[in-house]
């Protein structure tokens, strides 16, 4: 749901490149090699269609451990309301997080 999302707003937002960064391996491998054979979700459709739009999509499978602000986010989310919140900057409380997972990141990638 959450690649769903985020492709479906840079889209609307006009992105033209795009880096999307996920920790499900599922989701990845069928994002980057076409192959649906794990993912039984009513977005696949979707996810394959927007794969094919006309832009330079890239996708990365990054382990939870080198992504530590999107797994806070996403665990905040959960404590929260459902509503849908769209950030242009990073909250305050999560900007070191950020600056720790950029240093490192290259022990994560696979």
């Amino acid at each position: 749901m959450g690649v769903y999302e985020g492709l479906t707003n840079a889209w609307s937002l006009g992105y033209t490149r795009v880096i999307m960064e996920m920790d499900c391996r599922d989701a990845y491998e069928m994002l980057t090699e076409g192959n649906p054979r794990q993912l039984g979700s009513s977005l696949l459709p979707g996810l394959l269609e927007m794969r094919q739009r006309s832009w330079d999509i890239q996708f990365h499978f990054i382990r939870r451990e080198g992504n530590q602000a999107a797994d806070l986010m996403a665990r905040l989310a959960w404590r929260g309301t459902p509503e849908y919140h769209h950030y242009m900057d990073p909250p305050l409380y999560i900007r070191d997080i950020l600056i720790s997972d950029r240093t490192d990141l290259h022990s994560v990638m696979a």
